[in-house]
């Protein structure tokens, strides 16, 4: 009797271990399927969570007001969009319009001018015209990328609406997350295996950071662009609103900035013998473009988070890379939430603790 009830014990205990094999397996595979039907939508779902964090005291305001979750998320969605949506498209249709009626006034200048003669004015840039034609032939670079044009548009009127689909995609959940945060907060802390403490201190840290990315660095970018883009206006530059919206992008790499842009048109000037634009421009662009960033991010941060410089460039810069613009949030977020983990695995084993019991204070 007592080896047939071992027998049944061994039987059942194998079925319950095989049962919850086929359990983790299964649940394994629908999380990575559900992985991959979101991940076209990974760059929605990013910047929706990132203008959420960003946006959320301007919720919580209208949220005291309008006391429908529903109106107050669709009216919170609509004066986001109004604010940042709209003027990005419209400074973006007029980068398009600056850009291809700069690339037609380059092509008709090349066209039209003695090269030679033009550079051959001061000594030292006929020296450096020389050595380009040497190394390079205008006339075939020009043809060439005409061509590029030409071929990619195709490529470039995709991206345009997958872009576009992308926005629409990012409105529409930035409502729900509004409408339902009090639910994605909960089910979050549901899921994580993290005490309510230690999962509060983990999504304070997160969204600090976001909210750090967000207002300092696209805020201070912002700024820097507009500023260069004043400047190549005031000194009559070409295409000073193209030039600004560089500005902006490379303003957002910690080291790189702005300057990738200036300082080249800068020494553009100098060669070209206009020393008091050339004076300027690098003065302007050392001075007030370059330093803004120390007056204005502590101020836009508030002093919530400020890393320090290296694992911050790290973390942006090999998030543009690995993630695109949406690295943006995503590398400081993964960073922010590596070092919470930390803190949290830290005092978990502090003064020789096991790891398994959680935190309830201190963090």
């Amino acid at each position: 009797m007592d080896s047939d009830a071992q027998n049944s014990n061994h039987v059942a205990l194998d079925r319950s271990s095989l049962q919850v094999s086929v359990l983790a397996a299964a649940t394994i595979v629908c999380v990575i399927v559900c992985i991959w039907l979101a991940a076209p939508f990974f760059t929605a779902i990013v910047w929706s969570l990132a203008l959420a964090v960003a946006a959320y005291p301007m919720h919580h305001w209208i949220a005291q007001r309008v006391t429908n979750p529903t109106w107050a998320a669709a009216l919170t969605v609509a004066v986001i969009v109004l604010l940042i949506v709209v003027p990005i498209l419209l400074i973006a249709q007029q980068v398009v319009v600056e850009f291809s009626a700069e690339a037609r006034r380059f092509q008709a200048w090349l066209a039209s001018t003695d090269l030679e003669s033009h550079f051959s004015k001061s000594p030292y840039n006929s020296n450096i015209y020389l050595w380009l034609k040497e190394h390079m032939d205008f006339d075939k670079e020009a043809s060439a990328l005409q061509s590029n044009i030409g071929r990619n548009f195709p490529q470039w009127l995709s991206n345009t609406i997958s872009t576009v689909a992308q926005l629409l995609i990012t409105v529409f959940l930035l409502f729900y997350i509004f409408r339902d945060r009090g639910a994605v907060i909960q089910t979050f802390r549901y899921y994580v295996p993290l005490s309510k403490q230690e999962s509060t201190m983990v999504m304070d840290r997160v969204g600090t950071m976001i909210y750090a990315s967000v207002y300092g660095s696209l805020g201070v970018a912002v700024v820097q662009g507009t500023l260069g883009g004043l400047m190549f206006w005031i000194l009559d530059l070409p295409a000073p609103l193209l030039w600004g919206a560089v500005m902006m992008l490379f303003g957002i790499v910690p080291i790189v900035g702005t300057s990738i842009v200036w300082l080249p048109a800068s020494i553009a000037l100098f060669l070209q013998g206009s020393t008091t634009k050339g004076t300027v421009l690098l003065v302007y662009g050392a001075t007030a473009i370059s330093l803004i960033d120390n007056l204005l991010y502590p101020y836009l941060v508030c002093n919530s988070v400020r890393l320090h410089t290296v694992p911050v460039f790290l973390s942006i810069a090999g998030g543009l890379i690995v993630f695109g613009l949406s690295g943006l949030i995503v590398g400081p977020a993964v960073l922010a939430l590596t070092l919470a983990l930390l803190e949290v695995l830290r005092k978990r084993t502090e003064d020789g603790r096991s790891a398994i019991e959680p935190v309830k204070s201190g963090l």
